[in-house]
């Protein structure tokens, strides 16, 4: 197991019950890309209700509604607790069980981060080179 899984016992007791809930349910039967799980059935599982499906077996409701507060749990899973939660519009949530999936998470957030960036920089009509001085200025403590 890779060290980015190692969780402490004490962030995991610290966490609110519906955090540590969430937690579990992806540690017990989501680890790795092969083993993730749609949003629709995490939600159902994390929250404990089955959703309407229509004829087809799709859900009959808008699961991104519904799921926001778990999504903002998965942030928080990721951001105070250090848990590496990875998600993809076509397989699902899932934790990262390899130092491939690691480097994959970390590359997608890099990707994601210099879009932001150089969308930023665009619309201030600067090069991204300066739009990142900029940024480092400011985490420095200089002026914006």
């Amino acid at each position: 197991m890779i060290a980015a899984l190692a969780v402490s016992p004490e962030a995991v007791a610290g966490m609110p019950p519906e955090l540590h809930r969430l937690y579990w349910l992806l540690q017990q039967g989501h680890l790795g890309k092969v083993n993730a799980i749609s949003m629709a059935d995490l939600y159902e599982r994390w929250s404990g209700q089955r959703l309407p499906r229509d004829a087809r077996g799709k859900t009959a409701v808008d699961v991104p509604t519904l799921s926001r507060h778990m999504r903002a749990l998965i942030d928080d899973l990721r951001d105070i607790h250090g848990v590496p939660v990875m998600s993809s519009a076509r397989h699902g949530y899932w934790i990262v069980a390899s130092d491939a999936e690691l480097e994959e998470v970390v590359h997608e957030f890099r990707a994601r981060g210099l879009k932001s960036l150089t969308t930023a920089a665009r619309l201030k009509k600067i090069s991204l080179a300066d739009e990142v001085q900029q940024i480092e200025m400011e985490l420095r403590g200089g002026s914006k």
